[in-house]
């Protein structure tokens, strides 16, 4: 089904440790690293509405999204759907993760209205050792999804190592921008992300 795919794996039946057709890892794992895919996408989404909804909200809104969203998207990309059909090329989720997190945050942020104080209340981390952690994790990170991506150890895996550069360097960019009159210890952290206040 070109749509929404099919049932046949509902339950993971069929999904064991045995390599499947078209896959060079075995399927257990392919599972696991797919639904790493589907978790960093909602995580990414989460940054429209933080502090402003109950975390019950968030619970009911993930599983529902990460269902009726991500996975027909994933499925019309990188199972065999109509976008695959149509030539649609997705080697580590700019469509199934970057796209459909991004517009759905835009959504969410129009439906919520704007954060109370924005643009005229200062809004740093409340914790900025934490912030500056989860950055590094997430580059870190990247290296498995772009990397882990190829399903194999060959040259399309290397080109991780274009990605590992762009990381420090958005960083040292940003940070220059910043280094008078007064740094602050998130701007790495914001790596190549536009932001629109500018600090006086």
């Amino acid at each position: 089904m070109g749509s929404i795919g099919s049932l046949e794996n509902v339950g993971l039946n069929g999904v064991t440790l045995d390599v499947m057709d078209g896959l060079t890892i075995p399927a257990l794992t392919f599972m696991i690293f797919q639904g790493m895919f589907a978790v960093i996408t909602v995580s990414l989404i989460t940054g429209s509405f933080v502090e402003r909804i109950k975390f019950s909200s968030f619970f009911v809104f993930s599983l529902a999204w990460a269902t009726l969203v991500y996975d027909p998207i994933a499925h019309w990309v990188w199972g065999g759907g109509w976008l695959a059909e149509a030539g649609a090329l997705d080697f580590v989720g700019g469509i199934v993760v970057h796209i459909s997190a991004g517009v759905s945050a835009l959504a969410i942020a129009m439906v919520i209205g704007a954060r109370k104080g924005y643009g005229t209340d200062p809004m740093e981390p409340h914790n900025i050792p934490t912030t500056v952690l989860g950055a590094a994790l997430l580059w870190f990170g990247w290296f498995g999804f772009n990397a882990g991506s190829a399903l194999a150890a060959r040259s399309s895996s290397i080109q991780w190592r274009t990605w590992s550069g762009s990381g420090p360097g958005s960083a040292a960019r940003w940070s220059s921008d910043h280094l008078s009159p007064n740094p602050v210890t998130c701007d790495p952290c914001k790596g190549c992300r536009l932001d629109p206040l500018k600090r006086k």
